[in-house]
């Protein structure tokens, strides 16, 4: 009777520090979502392109323009438009708003999370480990920064654990399953997918994981309706737009590079230690699972093949860190099932590792509270250049959006690789400069300042915007510091 009011006690204590790391990461969240949505007024990561895109959708234009990629403005959206169209209805009312679009990021990442729990619960996780695996998969900070952003990560995420739980819960109930049964994890996939592209790795996940359980006639049944769901809504696309699938390859050419990986790698920052955690946690798991069941093997061949995809798509040039979510996805899956079969402290041990993102998500929000009367007062310096109408040549369509100036890029990053590694040349740019095309040129001050290794802007592109233009102002408005140019007297 002592021995087992003990270990009761000592149960709860460990479900009471599960929750209070649970409820941290929740609050961090929730800080996150506030300063986002109610205090930021400018862009937080260069989400212009998305913003021009549902703006655009919102005035029925078509946001997949062939003809943009190779005359000014030159245009590319290399994301499929669900997310877009989400926020389309909204700007109709708002206009070009950071708001609606940073709502659905945020509940996509609460719909993500609750069907992540769902997951661990159904395969016989109890509440401790379910909300210890949950909550450390979102205390990632490039987890976090996706649910405060105007990107289509978090939905596609959303859509693809949904997908995930739909699968995990069928296998459960049913061996094997139906045809028809098959049809609600498959096309959640194929919504996913067309969020985003990364939203493959659902799919592909559990047809290997079929395939590796020999369940031929049930991975033929899901992957048929999954290519057809899949088909029919890109197909759908591009007969309206004619021009999605140019746009989503329009990257093809653009090799991926080993020091663009380990660039990409290095800005996980903090997060770098949970993922040696979890790396060295991981193999414990599986030496201490003897036979792992077709739904218990799912999230390891889903990590193994999302990093396999991760470690080429995040060595291209245009790419960030973002790439690794699907990756930790798995990853942290998995953790919750090696928890399963761990002592309970584990759990505590696991969640202790939230705290070091705490000081750095509070710090980035001061920042971000402190620096945003200085993002009004420099957006209003643009302003007042009096720019509406006019070609304004920078780093983040966001500064068209706010000066109602006509775009030169949007996504700009993509198209100096592009053209960089096609070797176009960048001679119809500098001949624009030259002419002093642009009333004013606003571009990221570490390219400015560089000796030759840029972030977007070649070097020979640097040179001729100082040669033709004076700089003017520094600016803080933004995810970088921007220098403002204007054009020397003849």
């Amino acid at each position: 009777m002592t021995i087992s009011t003990s270990r009761s006690h000592y149960e709860n204590i460990v479900s009471l520090l599960v929750l209070f790391g649970a409820v941290v990461v929740a609050s961090c969240y929730l800080v996150s979502w506030y300063c986002a949505i109610f205090i930021t007024s400018t862009s937080i990561n260069f989400e212009g392109p998305i913003l021009w895109a549902v703006t655009e959708l919102a005035a029925g234009h078509n946001i997949y323009p062939l003809s943009a990629h190779g005359s000014q403005p030159w245009v590319t959206i290399l994301y499929p438009p669900l997310y877009m169209l989400l926020g389309a209805p909204f700007a109709m009312v708002l206009g070009p708003s950071y708001v609606p679009l940073r709502v659905i990021s945020g509940l996509s990442a609460a719909v993500a999370a609750f069907f992540m729990f769902k997951i661990l619960r159904t395969q016989e996780c109890n509440t401790s480990v379910a909300l210890t695996a949950t909550a450390f998969y979102f205390s990632f900070q490039l987890v976090s920064f996706e649910s405060v952003e105007c990107r289509p990560d978090m939905l596609s995420v959303a859509f693809g654990v949904a997908a995930l739980y739909s699968f995990v819960l069928l296998v459960r109930k049913k061996e094997p399953p139906l045809l028809q049964d098959l049809v609600l994890p498959a096309v959640l996939c194929a919504t996913s997918i067309f969020a985003k592209q990364q939203g493959v790795v659902y799919p592909l996940a559990i047809i290997l994981t079929l395939l590796a359980y020999r369940r031929f006639k049930t991975c033929i049944g899901f992957a048929s309706i999954w290519l057809g769901s899949t088909a029919a809504l890109l197909l759908t696309t591009e007969l309206v737009s004619g021009g999605l699938l140019a746009n989503m390859t329009l990257l093809r050419p653009v090799h991926s590079r080993s020091e663009v990986l380990l660039t990409n790698i290095a800005a996980t920052g903090l997060d770098i230690f949970k993922l040696v955690f979890t790396v060295v946690l991981a193999p414990v798991g599986i030496l201490m699972h003897k036979n792992i069941s077709l739904d218990e093997r799912l999230p390891l061949i889903l990590f193994f093949m999302a990093a396999i995809i991760m470690c080429y798509t995040m060595g291209i040039p245009a790419s960030n860190v973002n790439h690794l979510i699907p990756t930790l996805l798995g990853l942290c899956w998995w953790i919750g099932l090696t928890l399963r079969k761990l002592p309970s402290f584990m759990c505590v041990v696991t969640l202790a590792f939230v705290g070091l993102n705490v000081y750095q998500v509070a710090m980035e929000q001061r920042a971000i509270v402190l620096m945003e009367p200085q993002h009004k007062k420099d957006i209003a310096k643009i302003q007042a250049l009096n720019l509406e109408g006019k070609p304004l040549l920078t780093d983040d369509v966001y500064l068209n959006l706010a000066t109602r100036s006509k775009p030169v890029f949007v996504d700009c990053a993509t198209f100096m690789n592009v053209w960089k590694d096609s070797g176009k040349g960048f001679d119809e740019l500098n001949t624009k400069i030259a002419r002093h095309e642009y009333p004013a040129i606003i571009i990221n001050e570490p390219d400015v300042r560089s000796d030759g290794h840029t972030a977007f802007w070649p070097p020979e592109v640097i040179a001729a915007i100082k040669k033709h233009y004076m700089e003017k102002d520094i600016l803080f408005c933004g995810p970088w510091v921007f220098v403002l140019f204007l054009p020397k007297a003849s």
